[in-house]
């Protein structure tokens, strides 16, 4: 069952440039959001994931794109990490599973 369409857009389609500009718009909060979290992660301050979201909402970058768009692409970063997490933990139990320690 196939739950999602894909959408082949080359350069030559009419909304190339604004697709384009919104995926642009969209690796920058994931990036922002990336940077946001590892500070956090190296100086010993972390916070939870769930203040992501208050912390991203007042980047420029996070207002650039439709709240649902935004919103969708912090909650991956925050799945993401917590796939990271999970694994460092794991890796400290059964080190065997993995080739070698999980990293950023």
């Amino acid at each position: 069952m196939n739950l999602a369409e894909r959408h082949i857009i080359k350069l030559n389609h009419l909304n190339y440039n604004e697709c384009d500009e919104l995926c642009f718009k969209s690796k920058n909060i994931y990036n922002s959001s990336i940077y946001k979290i590892r500070q956090g992660f190296f100086i010993d301050d972390y916070k939870p994931l769930n203040n992501l979201f208050n912390e991203m909402k007042i980047e420029d970058c996070f207002k650039e794109l439709p709240m649902k768009v935004a919103t969708a692409t912090t909650i991956q970063v925050q799945k993401n990490f917590k796939g990271f997490f999970k694994a460092i933990k794991d890796y400290g139990k059964n080190p065997s599973k993995y080739k070698g320690k999980p990293k950023l």
